[in-house]
């Protein structure tokens, strides 16, 4: 079966997992939720149809809070895994944006969406194609 692929400029879709730096708890959450993501997506990730890259327990790029991301060029596991994170992600913030060929900027703001609280982000590192 081939991958099915989004609409209009989107050719990815990356998840962007947030926790607290400095609070235990809620890095605890965040680790119990990644190895959730890692086994339910298992077959996703042998595939290829997903990847899951390091944790970062520092502020890296835009992101100000530790955090790990989760991207798909597939249309059907993008849907998958945002069924899974909207249920699944309890007290943990994530930042949810397209890959659109229009600007880091507006695809980390203007396009995103968020499940839990939204984490500021270093906008002044991002660069927008669309000036």
């Amino acid at each position: 079966m081939s991958a099915q692929t989004f609409y209009y400029s989107v050719h990815a879709y990356d998840f962007h997992t947030y926790y607290t730096l400095g609070d235990e708890e809620s890095k605890a959450e965040f680790y119990a939720f990644r190895k959730a993501v890692e086994e339910e997506f298992a077959p996703e990730l042998t595939e290829g149809k997903c990847r899951i890259f390091r944790s970062f327990d520092e502020t890296l790029g835009p992101h100000t809070q530790g955090m790990f991301e989760t991207d798909t060029r597939d249309a059907s596991t993008f849907l998958k895994l945002l069924n899974f994170y909207q249920l699944n992600h309890g007290n943990l913030s994530v930042l949810i944006h397209p890959r659109s060929g229009l600007g880091e900027l507006s695809d980390h703001t203007k396009h995103a969406l968020w499940l839990g609280e939204k984490v500021p982000l270093k906008e002044s590192v991002l660069s927008d194609d669309r000036k």
